[in-house]
């Protein structure tokens, strides 16, 4: 069966911005930051407050490195405190380290037990290292003090579901996929995996249900109207198949998948004509198929069909 298996667009939920204090304001001086010449002559908080200020500073402007290492200095001055341990794993996020950072964020929760910002930036980076089954422990942690977070139950239902994806040898999935409508009803991929699920067990009317609300739920999820289409062309509904794939094609005109399954829907729709004897509609199906795959053999043989037909009937043959 030609559709379509894909999992979730992979979406970088990085935090941007201030990494210390959230003190950074817009009006500050656009100029670089000053060199750390008198931190010496400072008593340890004024220290850190000036050092924590320009790293916050710098990380506005997207220089992680440097941030990092004025991090690195406060955390010589005060190594307990879990906010900067915090601060220090975000630098390491946005400079592709989210191995180290996971540390950072441990690190921090070790010194400070329940520290929400922490418990989500570490599901985050483990997530973007592809470690699904952790990034659920701590998703599901920071959900217990903030149940009704919707952007934390939506990255909870993603992460489900690409754990669920990569079980799917192991029969593990379809628990995953539901237990992601769970943390967030309406999360159109898991909609579509059980559909993929029940399309791979035969049963396309089970599939339909799921395809469909996946597309209604995200009306630009190509791979859903594809798969949406197929499964109405496995339950003999070749014209519901039809409005699947010409709004998979509204979304993209040349996906070779979905244009391929156009043709093929038209060639069933061409036969059905023939076999109706409405040799004008056999036609027009036809021709169209041809215009989506023009290789297909079946398509050619039953349009030179049509057209012997056609001369016969003119006496032209």
């Amino acid at each position: 069966m030609n559709q379509a298996d894909g999992g979730a667009a992979h979406r970088d939920s990085a935090t941007n911005g201030a990494l210390i204090n959230n003190s950074v304001s817009g009006q500050l001086d656009s100029a670089a930051p000053p060199k750390n010449q008198s931190v010496g002559r400072q008593s340890n908080g004024e220290a850190v407050l000036e050092l924590t200020r320009r790293a916050d500073l710098l990380a506005t402007r997207g220089k992680y490195k440097e941030a990092l290492s004025l991090v690195d200095e406060v955390l010589c001055l005060e190594p307990m405190r879990a906010d900067l341990h915090h601060g220090r794993g975000q630098c390491l996020v946005h400079l592709g380290k989210a191995g180290d950072a996971v540390a950072c964020f441990e690190e921090a929760l070790r010194l400070e037990p329940g520290h929400q910002a922490a418990i989500r930036a570490k599901a985050t980076a483990l997530a973007n290292q592809q470690r699904w089954a952790e990034s659920v422990i701590c998703l599901k942690e920071a959900l217990q003090s903030d149940p009704a977070n919707a952007e934390m139950r939506v990255e909870l239902a993603r992460c489900l579901t690409e754990y669920g994806v990569q079980l799917k040898s192991s029969g593990a999935s379809a628990q995953l996929f539901h237990d992601a409508l769970q943390a967030s009803e309406n999360y159109a991929v898991a909609h579509f995996q059980l559909g993929v699920i029940d399309s791979e067990a035969d049963r396309p009317a089970e599939a339909k249900k799921h395809y469909a609300r996946a597309v209604e739920l995200n009306p630009g999820y190509i791979e859903a109207w594809n798969n949406l289409g197929v499964a109405c062309r496995n339950l003999g509904e070749p014209d519901h198949a039809l409005e699947a794939y010409s709004m998979a094609l509204k979304t993209n005109m040349n996906c070779k998948k979905t244009r391929e399954n156009m043709a093929i829907c038209l060639l069933e729709l061409g036969c059905r004509s023939l076999q109706q004897k409405d040799m004008k509609q056999a036609s027009s199906f036809l021709k169209k198929a041809l215009t989506f795959n023009a290789h297909n053999a079946d398509i050619y043989f039953n349009w030179c069909y049509v057209c012997r037909k056609a001369k016969v009937g003119t006496g032209q043959g």
